[in-house]
């Protein structure tokens, strides 16, 4: 397991354990909420285009450049996906997910291009986009898909973990949270994309490994929270860069009341994120990470490789 995922699995745990945020129940995602304008999708020309092979092992690729305004629990986003079609099969379509989506006025598509093209053939009802090709992808070719949009993010309304999910996208009194918060293309299985309705418990998300670019700049720079994220920090002249390979999702959470404290296995960095009233339990989770990756490393091996 390389630093970077190891950092993105453990990081999350400790910095969400925290939140004391939970979703509102799935029954209130179920009403279907458009926002794009919808179009019905055509039917793809027969005739193969002029296409560039791609690598098998070629992996998707998002960039995310991302303005948040921290205050006003806004989030501006310019993003690229690279999209490799190793399905074997010729696609007419792309499928993707939108999870902002599920909820109202939470999610505003502003526009879509593939390969430099205005897109106008897609559908987006509740968490789906459809996404209609003008000419067939064929297959271990690639496109190119641009998305712009803004997020207006939900408070975290805290319930009862007993009778609803806990609840991590949005915002509280101290910290905002992004989580499965852009659109990215799911998972082609025996002829099908693969995406699951929520439902009260667990994942209903599937994805498959991509590479991240994330390029994050705060409204006010001078305010700017303490970020806790999946990938590792690049600073830039007026942006921070977060870059993490082979990863299923990228993740942050950010807040101004932040405690930070770090501990290192051999070459892998381990950092625990926690508020002050949790220190106890922040320092504690630290070290308890620590002495798993330790043992991880001597009966499994290759942990710090």
């Amino acid at each position: 397991m390389s630093k970077k995922i190891a950092r993105f699995l453990l990081l999350f745990i400790l910095s969400f354990v925290i939140t004391y945020s939970y979703f509102t129940p799935v029954p209130q995602f179920i009403a279907t909420i458009l926002h794009a304008p919808i179009s019905t999708i055509a039917p793809s020309p027969t005739a193969p285009p002029e296409t560039t092979p791609v690598s098998t092992t070629e992996l998707a690729g998002y960039t995310l450049n991302t303005l948040v305004d921290y205050d006003a629990h806004i989030v501006t986003v310019d993003e690229i996906i690279h999209y490799p079609n190793h399905t074997g099969n010729q696609l007419d379509s792309i499928v993707l997910a939108v999870v902002p989506n599920l909820w109202v006025d939470s999610f505003d598509l502003q526009s879509i291009s593939i390969d430099g093209a205005p897109v106008t053939a897609y559908v987006l009802e509740g968490q789906r986009l459809d996404i209609a090709l003008s000419s067939l992808l064929q297959p271990e070719s690639a496109l190119t898909i641009s998305i712009h949009f803004t997020l207006t993010l939900p408070f975290a309304v805290q319930e009862d973990p007993k009778i609803s999910r806990p609840r991590i996208y949005g915002y509280t009194d101290r910290q905002l949270n992004l989580v499965d918060w852009y659109p990215f293309v799911v998972p082609y299985i025996n002829g099908e994309w693969i995406l699951h309705d929520p439902w009260y418990y667990g994942e209903h998300l599937v994805y498959d490994s991509a590479d991240y670019e994330v390029n994050l700049k705060f409204a006010d720079p001078a305010t700017a929270p303490v970020v806790a994220t999946s990938g590792s920090p690049e600073q830039l002249a007026d942006s921070t860069r977060y870059t993490i390979t082979s990863a299923r999702t990228f993740a942050l959470s950010a807040s101004r009341e932040f405690q930070v404290q770090s501990s290192q296995f051999e070459d892998v960095s381990v950092i625990s994120y926690y508020f002050a009233i949790n220190e106890t339990a922040g320092l504690a989770a630290l070290q308890a990470s620590v002495g798993a990756i330790r043992v991880f490393n001597q009966r499994y091996g290759g942990l710090s490789t």
